[in-house]
């Protein structure tokens, strides 16, 4: 799923990032466009962020909690991407484990 990154913790992420995640298997997450997400994630070896529903991902709306212990993150910088649904994701990459937050754009 693609994300849009409005805000990061470590790291630098990419302003666009894709998120793989299990298919069809309990571990399975799924992202509904335009929905602002809350996402906890592993970097493999080729540099891919993954997410499955151990890591707790889920809407902004049921992860606020999270967002506190995280604090504010640094923003990205905004640019024109050309999509109106496109609100914002927060990202806390870098290392092994990033975690990100916004919209989902679509697969």
């Amino acid at each position: 799923m693609n994300f849009t990154v409005e805000r990061y913790w470590k790291g630098k992420p990419k302003r666009e990032t894709f998120v793989f995640t299990a298919q069809n298997s309990f571990c399975s997450v799924g992202f509904a466009d335009g929905e602002r997400y809350l996402v906890f994630a592993l970097v493999n070896d080729n540099g891919d962020i993954n997410t499955n529903l151990c890591l707790r991902p889920g809407p902004v709306r049921e992860r606020r909690q999270y967002l506190k212990l995280l604090g504010r993150g640094r923003a990205m910088k905004r640019v024109d991407i050309g999509r109106k649904h496109n609100k914002s994701l927060d990202a806390c990459g870098g290392g092994v484990f990033p975690s990100m937050t916004g919209p989902a754009m679509g697969s």
